[in-house]
């Protein structure tokens, strides 16, 4: 089975496992997010689309009673016939491996910053641009300006909310 989940995130699945194969254990997280999008195949054999912005997913073969998405039914799922999935199912895995994207990103960012021990606010902002640069590099990951800016900016927000969390009390 196959799922598009854009250039960057294929980039970083790459790195990360070594392949553009995801391998799914049974109790895995991604396993039971697509579960309820997996739809039945056509009797005749089709090729799914393979760009590069795609990336294989490995099914474990069995059932699995599973909720269907679009209703309160229960129903036994066998990953033999339903290999398939919906255009749902490939919104999901992409917003997945974007999650997964962001908190590699931000965990890299926490220890690149301690480690540089920025404490001079003119340089500050530089640093974040070459830690940025860094994991960009560190997952071989195509970037352009926008990219940077983007995602200095997401950093921004996450330390913001971090320092909020860390300044609130935690009884009232």
């Amino acid at each position: 089975m196959t799922a598009k989940v854009g250039e960057r995130n294929k980039r970083f699945i790459e790195d990360s496992y070594q392949s553009d194969t995801i391998p799914l254990e049974r109790d895995s997280i991604l396993l039971h997010l697509i579960m309820p999008y997996l739809e039945l195949t056509s009797d005749e054999p089709a090729e799914d689309d393979y760009g590069p912005d795609t990336v294989k997913i490995e099914l474990p073969l069995g059932n699995k009673k599973v909720y269907n998405h679009s209703g309160q039914m229960v129903y036994v799922c066998n990953t033999l016939w339903r290999n398939r999935l919906s255009e749902e199912g490939q919104a999901k895995v992409k917003r997945f491996f974007d999650h997964e994207v962001k908190k590699a990103f931000r965990t890299y960012m926490d220890g690149y910053i301690e480690s540089q021990n920025a404490t001079d606010t003119g340089r500050q902002y530089k640093r974040i641009k070459e830690g940025i640069t860094a994991f960009f590099i560190q997952y071989h990951i195509d970037f352009t300006k926008q990219d940077i800016a983007a995602f200095a900016r997401d950093w921004y927000r996450h330390r913001d909310k971090v320092d909020e969390n860390l300044r609130s009390p935690l009884v009232k």
